[in-house]
């Protein structure tokens, strides 16, 4: 099992002279990345000569093949399908990527088309077509026509003489000889019908598993354009965020080591007061780090689905206690009131993560706030569910951010007290940890000025009772 899970991919692309084949090489080129494959792309060269044109599209579209990082293969055969299919086995491929035009055969001798040959070639082999609106196949070179017809290519014929044979053999005069005598013409009307038949029933198995093989391609290319669209979108996000982390983290992180060397350098000369006012600084900047750490780590943790709730059933006034506490020295410049409508008012929630939500929200309005307003933290019973909300008197936030406050890395334009920058993580976390615990956060202005910031949870009918 060990060695089957270390086994890499290896995605291979026909490379061919058609106006179309750019199009596969990207559909093979943009799974190779989603699957991080080994990515080869093959063409097969014949003793048949290309037009001018062909040659001058199959430089191109070797050129584009090797742009995206292809490792180009040319090998030489007559049998196209045959030599692809060889080289896949023993290059261990796993996935083969191919054009399909819109070329379908219409007639009783037709032989099988390229992508048939390729399928029945390699049956272990994962075979992906991605359909275009070519009338032709380009591969620089026709099938060999000396190989075109055989009758063991199709079953139709083979079992019409089959059956006839059975038939002339035990039912016609003689019997047990396979002379025909008697009847040429209705032997030869029966022959015709039993081929129809035949040929008939195959057609349409053929086309039933072509429409589940078209099925499936079509399931897997989704699929791998989904994980395509999510990679690319974490990658943004880890771009967004490295971005963002070394510009915001500079400022404290320099506030933090210009302080301490003014301690070291001038600590015999310095006053005891503005001592402690360097302390003090030192000590903001330590606790917004910590509490960017906490937020990063958490949303982290949230976008990649790895967070567990822990929930218990837990007094309300307890959890807004416990996030006040730790808004240090700051929400001494604001007069913050807890109003909690009944003490024993009690939910079932991980009160860790409830509890860095009420920080987060108090922490942003104080951010928005002027120093000595009021920010209230209100409690209270809303049905069988409980409301928890954080009012401030502050600038207010426009429709235009409302809508896009609780984006990641979305920050609003109004001048922050402090003068820092904030990621936008707290209120991305906020929403993410309510909708967790089935809640949802709301916000909506507060009158005459200010901003509400609400959220409910399911609230612990039993204990709110007692």
């Amino acid at each position: 099992m060990k060695e089957l899970e270390n086994i890499k991919d290896h995605i291979l692309v026909c490379l061919s002279s058609s106006p179309s084949n750019k199009k596969v090489i990207d559909t093979a080129s943009r799974m190779a990345k989603v699957f991080n494959a080994e990515f080869t792309a093959l063409y097969i060269e014949s003793a048949n000569k290309m037009s001018r044109d062909n040659e001058l599209r199959l430089q191109q579209n070797t050129e584009f093949a090797r742009e995206l990082g292809a490792n180009i293969v040319t090998l030489s055969g007559e049998d196209i399908a045959f030599q692809v299919s060889e080289y896949a086995k023993k290059s261990q491929v796993t996935k083969i990527i191919l054009g399909r035009s819109g070329y379908r055969p219409n007639r009783l001798f037709t032989p099988p088309n390229f992508v048939d040959k390729i399928i029945k070639y390699s049956p272990e082999i994962e075979i992906y077509i991605i359909p275009d609106k070519a009338q032709k196949m380009y591969f620089g070179q026709q099938e060999n026509k000396k190989n075109k017809f055989s009758i063991f290519s199709y079953p139709g014929l083979t079992i019409s003489i089959l059956i006839l044979l059975l038939f002339d053999y035990f039912f016609t005069e003689p019997r047990f000889s396979l002379a025909i005598s008697g009847f040429p013409v209705v032997f030869l009307i029966l022959f015709v019908f039993v081929y129809f038949v035949a040929i008939i029933n195959q057609k349409q198995k053929d086309a039933m598993l072509r429409e589940i093989q078209l099925t499936k391609e079509k399931e897997d290319i989704l699929q791998a354009k989904n994980e395509l669209i999510i990679k690319n979108k974490q990658e943004e996000m880890r771009s967004t965020l490295l971005r963002a982390i070394s510009h915001d983290l500079r400022t404290p992180l320099t506030g933090i080591s210009g302080f301490a060397e003014i301690l070291l350098k001038n600590s015999n000369i310095l006053s005891e007061d503005k001592k402690q006012h360097i302390y003090s600084d030192i000590y903001d900047d330590s606790i917004w780090l910590l509490n960017l750490v906490e937020n990063l780590l958490a949303i982290t943790r949230f976008d990649k689905n790895e967070i567990k709730l822990n929930k218990e059933s837990e007094y309300i006034s307890d959890v807004i206690r416990d996030a006040v506490s730790h808004l240090g020295r700051k929400k001494e410049k604001f007069f913050i009131h807890i109003n909690v409508e009944k003490e024993n008012l009690s939910a079932y929630m991980d009160s860790r993560l409830i509890s860095q939500v009420i920080f987060n929200l108090v922490d942003n309005a104080m951010k928005y706030s002027p120093e000595g307003t009021n920010i209230v933290i209100k409690a209270e019973a809303d049905g069988n569910d409980l409301k928890i909300s954080v009012i401030d008197e502050g600038a207010g936030i426009s429709d235009e951010d409302k809508a896009k406050i609780f984006d990641m890395f979305y920050t609003v334009n109004n001048k922050i007290a402090d003068g820092r920058r904030g990621l936008g993580l707290g209120l991305a976390l906020c929403k993410a940890v309510i909708e967790a615990h089935g809640g949802k956060v709301n916000i909506m202005d507060n009158k005459p000025c200010g901003t509400i910031f609400s959220f409910d949870i399911k609230s612990d009918v039993e204990n709110d009772n007692e």
